[in-house]
């Protein structure tokens, strides 16, 4: 009797927000490759039924009918497939793009079956995760009874309770008679079962109590630790003679209120008890899950490893036994299964090129059944020849096919998660092109891997979808040959500005002046890197420069040279020696902290602040050639000090009051943050800044003991707001 696989249907509500992430998914429009996704073969993927726009699709069938409820799932998802093993079994080949009429008849009876949904608005094929499975939108439509004030009428709206939910009556009622044929979902479970027993398919386990869990929940629940509840010192409480009669006369004592105190922490401990009880439940039940899973898993390994040898064997043949197989007479073969040969395609050969396939496809077998059948008719021997010769012509396709580059080298896992993190920093980049430079800790020189492969021997730059292509090149190069990789963003349109060598303490300094790097990493333990992305339009060379000294002065290394700098590309090791764990024998992997796009203000605001300073120095010292790079952090400051003024009484009064009401309205009053309230306030007003910095000196609470640097700190906070001041 042919075995039969269990179908898979899951079905899930959507709101209009979900959809276009479901989008992004179905359509393979991701910024960075998923680990689950090959895309190698996503050529593969199909569109059944749509036009390969979802969301335009769902929003059309939208457009016709309306909305039971404004804030109502508007589609529901359904993903269909099966066993994994049903998938091999119909068609042993299709990772490698190969098809047959039992999965393409899969397909067509899923199709058909989803056509009885009048929402149906897409289908898409997925043949690039682990199995072949189909992700349908279908939007809920329902034709029902509405009752309104003066009778009823029959509506056609979107509905998803309708078609597929249940009320909580009906699943509580389904659960306790363990018949899950009572909700819609399980009737639906049932339908699609028999709608795919033509394909050798059958419906799951009925009325399993199995919960799907995801890995993440599942790490969760068993590594989430169980504390032992504490057992309670219960003191021994003695009473008095006294306790005795003021107790009787309704009067709590002493004694009293510790036997209160006492019963309230054997409650809890009774509660802790319950609550470490069922926690010790639940990791025994997803142990023994999990141990059944394991245990099952071993068994189809067990049961491939022994298909592997035994192909193994049958694949020991000299050339002399491979060329006489391949002359095996199909005649003979389409004569014992009474099958007319039909005319020879291009060259005189049959369309069929071996034995074994011609006998799957004219007697309607799969590949067991179609080996039982040659052996039966034909005997042991030859069936292993024509079997040998099967796996032989499968493995020349298969090798000539990535041989033709149709199919590209796979990444590995550990290469799929470098390419997602390093896809973040270039497109939070968005340079136009990257050079790529390797750097060796010892002996080995240094290169470009660009040079001189241009045109005309001319440096090559790297797109970033290039980069991310070379991602098993730069990793081999990382690991095997000890190259640290560097990349340098190269565009004309921006500025990219490293500060280097950040420690914890540093980069809190630099949040707290208001900077806020577009790229943040961590390239050590305690070591960091960050980027900004200031516009050319806005920024010249000469004043960028002086900025990235400046903040390298302030805040990262004080000796680094070069504005335009290479700096480490994330997700590869940084292999200096004195970052090596030698208890672990490891080295220390850069990691991606933060991404952020746009502009950071302060640091335009820092820019100009320097482009002013250096026109003004050089308006006082013609001598000076008006270069921006000469203009030191502390000259700006200098040069753009807010001058001590004589302090208006009446804004001085005001001041005060607002620090009063400041110290009134919150506990613990945070007076730098009121600091800028009252900047804010006064600024909107037109207050100048230099009134705004007396006012601030003269009345802010406990200024001095906040900032040991008043004046640096006054001019800070002003220049924040009005953006004045350099770096």
């Amino acid at each position: 009797m042919p075995r039969t696989f269990p179908v898979v249907l899951r079905v899930a509500p959507l709101k209009r927000g979900a959809l276009r992430g479901a989008a992004v998914h179905q359509q393979r429009t991701h910024a960075a490759p998923m680990p689950n996704v090959e895309p190698a073969r996503t050529r593969l993927n199909r569109v059944l039924w749509g036009s390969g726009d979802v969301v335009k699709d769902v929003e059309s069938v939208l457009a016709t009918v309306p909305l039971a409820h404004p804030d109502s799932s508007v589609c529901c998802e359904m993903v269909l497939s099966a066993d994994d093993d049903y998938f091999e079994s119909i068609c042993p080949g299709w990772r490698d793009g190969a098809t047959s009429k039992k999965l393409e008849a899969w397909i067509s009876s899923n199709v058909q079956w989803l056509k009885q949904y009048h929402g149906l608005a897409s289908a898409t094929l997925h043949m690039d995760e682990g199995s072949p499975h189909i992700h349908a939108m279908v939007v809920p439509i329902a034709e029902y009874e509405q009752g309104f004030r003066r009778g009823s009428k029959t509506v056609r709206k979107v509905n998803y309770n309708r078609i597929f939910g249940d009320t909580a009556q009906i699943i509580c009622e389904a659960r306790r008679n363990g018949n899950s044929e009572l909700t819609k979902l399980g009737r639906l479970q049932t339908a699609y079962g028999e709608a795919m027993s033509p394909c050798g398919l059958t419906r799951g386990v009925k009325n399993s109590r199995a919960n799907h869990r995801s890995v993440r929940e599942h790490q969760i629940l068993v590594n989430t630790p169980v504390i032992t509840p504490r057992i309670p010192a219960v003191p021994v409480i003695q009473r008095t003679v006294g306790d005795s009669l003021k107790s009787s006369v309704g009067i709590d004592t002493e004694a009293d209120k510790a036997v209160a105190a006492a019963e309230r922490e054997i409650k809890k401990y009774r509660g802790d008890l319950n609550k470490y009880q069922r926690q010790l439940a639940a990791k025994a039940k997803e142990y023994d899950t999990m141990k059944d899973q394991n245990e099952s898993m071993r068994d189809k390994l067990v049961d491939k490893d022994k298909s592997i040898r035994a192909l193994t064997e049958e694949l020991a043949l000299t050339r002399e036994q491979i060329g006489r197989l391949r002359q095996y007479p199909l005649h003979d073969v389409a004569k014992a299964l009474s099958y007319e040969l039909p005319p020879a395609g291009e060259g005189g050969k049959p369309r069929w090129k071996n034995a074994i396939d011609m006998v799957k496809e004219v007697g309607g077998f799969d590949y067991k059944q179609a080996v039982a059948w040659l052996y039966h008719e034909f005997g042991a021997e030859a069936t292993k020849e024509i079997a040998s010769n099967t796996a032989i012509q499968v493995a020349e396709r298969s090798v000539d096919s990535i041989a033709d580059g149709n199919t590209p080298r796979p990444y590995t896992r550990q290469e799929y998660a470098i390419v997602q993190e390093l896809g973040k920093q270039l497109v939070t980049l968005d340079a136009s092109s990257y050079r790529i430079t390797m750097m060796h800790e010892h002996d080995s020189p240094t290169y470009n891997l660009g040079k001189g492969k241009g045109d005309g021997g001319a440096e090559r730059l790297y797109s970033a979808k290039e980069l991310l292509e070379l991602v098993p090149r730069l990793n081999n190069e990382n690991w095997r040959r000890g190259y640290n990789v560097f990349i340098t963003p190269v565009d004309t349109a921006r500025h990219y500005v490293l500060i280097d060598d950040l420690t914890d303490g540093s980069l809190a300094a630099m949040k707290g002046e208001a900077y806020r790097p577009n790229v943040l990493q961590r390239t050590s333990v305690a070591s960091m890197q960050a980027v900004f992305i200031l516009p050319r339009s806005e920024v010249d060379r000469g004043v960028g420069n002086a900025f990235f000294k400046d903040l390298n002065a302030l805040y990262g290394d004080k000796d680094i040279r070069g504005f335009v700098h290479p700096f480490r590309a994330v997700g590869f090791r940084n292999l200096k020696d004195k970052h090596h764990d030698a208890e672990t024998d490891r080295y220390p992997t850069v990691r991606l902290l933060e991404c952020l796009t746009g502009v950071c203000t302060r640091a335009l605001a820092a820019c100009k602040a320097i482009a002013e300073a250096t026109a003004a120095l050089v308006a006082a010292d013609p001598a000076s050639g008006g270069r921006a790079g000469d203009v030191r952090t502390g000259r700006v400051r200098a040069a753009l000090a807010l001058p001590d003024v004589a302090l208006d009484d009446a804004l001085a009064r005001r001041a005060a009051r607002f620090y009063a009401w400041c110290g009134d309205r919150y506990s613990d009053t945070d007076w730098s943050r009121a600091d800028w309230m009252l900047l804010q306030r006064l600024g909107n007003e037109g207050v100048p800044a230099e009134q705004i910095a007396a006012a601030i000196r003269a009345t802010s609470p406990g200024l001095t003991a906040r900032h040991p640097d008043v004046s640096r700190y006054i001019d800070d906070t002003v220049a924040s707001w009005t953006g004045r001041r350099a770096p």
